[in-house]
């Protein structure tokens, strides 16, 4: 018999300690409203509304049916009539009213439906929850109508008056604070919402986002994306919102990473995200993977076969080394450019492999199609390629040119007296 009280009583402590709990975790969270924009919470009080007569019931439940139906017409002329012939009973007038501000609130026609809501409030006399449900539909009403202000304390009270406020209604007065540019005192409202609710959910740390970011709280911001690429790992916009803010960390490692996880997952498939993850990936000395992604990626039709996109895939062909493919690259750019730049540095590239022929042919199609950064160095350039390949006339004429350009000028007269000895030539 003492084993059995003894069990039942552990079990009813054990119950009350976890109501306990879940009254001190109500209160704690209720502490971040008591005081709000320097304004001090108001505790809410419902009132007693009684049972209303049949008739009456009836009425407003026809009237109800109607606002379900969406006739919101008929369901107003009831309401109406209704109106004005509880005036001398409160209690069913303000169920009436509070009816009323929900057909005025369906309606868009939000200044009559702030009306009612406020005039069944002010009533007092309906129960604590209706009470609270009508102030938290009036709070809707006024954000609905711009005036966020003004529904900022309404939400406030409601929060710190219910007995166990719903995670909706902290994000809610977030969103709010959000738009009065409160982004302080909204972060603690949307972090709260999170911490209540049983999942994250994604427009609710997409806000968050938006605060931290605003806030510059990028290490918060990073927490919080990172939780949306789980959350939803095919959404591209979240990748590369989280490898934007790791940039602005100073943390590149984790920026590429996070790009290379959406490219593995097939999530990469945008132009401007391809060009960031080979541009980072250049960035982070892993040059041949930034060629291999620009590469297939061309062949895939996903990025635009421009002289500017082909230039860094040549780029990031010459970082790895891959000399080669840096030409097939620059070949294709070359083309494409307004002026002879491209063809120039496909030339230097030939030259710097001891490919003197093909040197010649890329610096002199340079020269020809002209606007060249640094004509002198062409020049130079020529006369040196051809000087390799026997063609002295050829290269005496190329360092004359260059000699006509004051930064080449001695370097050009030096080859052309090598040139005058023939124990010099090759």
């Amino acid at each position: 018999m003492y084993q059995r009280y003894k069990y039942y009583f552990l079990t009813c402590m054990l119950l009350m300690l976890g109501f306990v709990a879940e009254i001190a975790i109500a209160e704690s969270n209720q502490s971040s409203v008591a005081v709000v924009l320097g304004r001090k919470a108001q505790s809410v009080t419902g009132g007693s509304a009684g049972n209303l007569p049949e008739r009456i019931y009836n009425k407003l439940a026809k009237a109800q049916k109607y606002l379900a139906a969406d006739k919101y017409d008929d369901a107003l002329r009831i309401l109406k009539k209704l109106e004005k012939s509880q005036q001398r009973r409160p209690a069913a007038l303000a169920q009436v009213l509070q009816t009323q501000g929900y057909v005025y609130a369906q309606m868009e026609n939000f200044k009559d439906a702030d009306t009612a809501l406020d005039q069944a409030i002010k009533l007092n006399k309906l129960p604590m929850q209706p009470t609270l449900r009508t102030m938290y539909t009036r709070a809707q009403v006024l954000v609905a109508a711009g005036r966020y202000q003004d529904a900022v304390p309404i939400v406030q009270d409601v929060i710190f008056s219910s007995p166990t406020p719903k995670p909706e209604h902290y994000f809610f007065l977030a969103q709010v604070l959000a738009q009065l540019k409160e982004e302080k005192t909204a972060i603690i409202m949307a972090e709260t919402a999170l911490e209540l609710a049983e999942s994250p959910k994604e427009n609710w740390l997409q806000l968050l986002v938006a605060l931290y970011y605003e806030s510059k709280l990028f290490e918060k911001s990073a927490v919080a994306l990172e939780k949306l690429v789980t959350l939803r790992p095919n959404k591209i916009k979240y990748w590369r919102q989280l490898s934007g803010v790791y940039i602005n960390l100073d943390q590149s490692d984790k920026a590429l990473s996070s790009l290379e996880v959406a490219y593995k997952q097939g999530v990469l498939k945008e132009e401007r995200e391809l060009l960031q993850l080979a541009r980072l990936s250049m960035f982070r000395k892993v040059p041949y993977k930034a060629g291999n992604y620009l590469n297939k990626a061309f062949k895939e039709g996903l990025i635009k076969k421009t002289q500017k996109n082909y230039e860094l895939e040549a780029n990031a062909w010459i970082q790895a080394q891959e000399l080669k493919r840096a030409q097939e690259a620059l070949a294709l750019a070359a083309p494409l450019s307004k002026n002879g730049e491209v063809f120039m540095r496909q030339g230097q590239l030939y030259l710097a492999q001891d490919k003197w022929s093909l040197g010649e042919i890329a610096i002199d199609k340079a020269l020809k199609k002209g606007g060249i950064k640094k004509p002198g160095l062409a020049w130079l350039t020529l006369g040196i390629a051809k000087y390799q390949s026997k063609k002295f006339k050829g290269a005496a004429n190329a360092f004359q040119k260059a000699v006509a350009y004051e930064a080449y000028k001695k370097q050009a007269i030096d080859w052309l007296n090598h040139l005058k000895d023939p124990a010099h030539r090759i």
